[in-house]
């Protein structure tokens, strides 16, 4: 299932609304499907918090962003990316969900 974590426009926002943890343990009470969370993530740390509570998180806009930046040189814009992408698979890698028992 994706969770939109926001409503509105698609993109990165500074700080993500505080009842989607609740919102995402609360879904887990009608379903037993893998949940993931997307929209408006942009941090490491916000796709962390996500992660205790989601089986995923997705993030787009951001690498989008980052993408953008580096137009001009794709050499720089794939560093980035790859950058940006560890930075946010280290953020959650090791995260305990809170949905997977443990």
């Amino acid at each position: 299932i994706y969770y939109v974590s926001l409503t509105g426009v698609t993109g990165a926002r500074k700080a993500l609304a505080n009842e989607v943890s609740s919102s995402i343990k609360s879904l887990r009470d009608v379903t037993s499907k893998p949940v993931c969370v997307g929209f408006g993530i942009s941090k490491p740390s916000q796709a962390a918090a996500l992660a205790k509570a989601a089986d995923g998180v997705i993030v787009g806009s951001a690498i989008i962003d980052v993408l953008e930046r580096n137009l001009g040189d794709r050499e720089k814009m794939v560093r980035e990316i790859e950058r940006f992408a560890a930075s946010l698979a280290r953020a959650v890698h090791g995260v305990k969900n809170a949905g997977d028992g443990s």
